[in-house]
């Protein structure tokens, strides 16, 4: 007699061998759930910078400064800002970043992917008068918190006279 079907215990075999490899793969998702979200921001902080780059190439200078702004839902860096949370727009109207809208830049200024307290992009100008500054504003930095690492990712402007280079610190 010829039996072509499985023994219990081959089957149990097979069950412990699938829980093993999924349970392997749940492990490590958050983690790779973090590195894409680390990836978007450093995307985002190069479109914002290319952006204001191209404002210099208009303008001669980067958008006036006013103040130190953030993207966060709640108080970041620079402090509390009312949000307009229905339209889903973080930044600030009052903030520098959105002369870079009414460029046609972009078409809403982008924002963490988690954007709370912790995970926001903060952005600041240097303005006339600061390090040199003879114009509106002539630098400036914008930062997140990568998840990954904990530390904090900043981009600068070409022109930063601190000598910067994009990266973590």
């Amino acid at each position: 007699m010829n039996n072509n079907a499985f023994t219990l215990i081959e089957l149990l075999i097979v069950i412990a061998i699938i829980g093993l490899l999924a349970s392997a793969v749940l492990v490590s998702f958050p983690g790779a759930m973090a590195g894409a979200r680390d990836g978007i921001r450093k995307q985002d902080l190069s479109t914002i910078r290319s952006a204001l780059e191209e404002y210099w190439d208009i303008y001669g200078h980067y958008p006036p400064e006013a103040l130190c702004w953030d993207s966060s839902v709640g108080c970041g860096g620079c402090g509390c800002v009312v949000f307009d949370f229905p339209n889903g727009d973080y930044w600030d109207a009052n903030s520098d970043l959105q002369d870079l809208v009414a460029q046609k830049s972009f078409g809403k200024i982008p924002i963490d992917p988690i954007n709370n307290s912790i995970y926001y992009y903060s952005y600041e100008p240097g303005g006339a008068g600061q390090e040199g500054c003879l114009v509106n504003s002539c630098e400036w930095y914008i930062c997140c918190r990568l998840e990954t690492t904990g530390a904090n990712y900043c981009v600068y402007s070409v022109r930063n006279s601190d000598g910067f280079a994009e990266g973590g610190y």
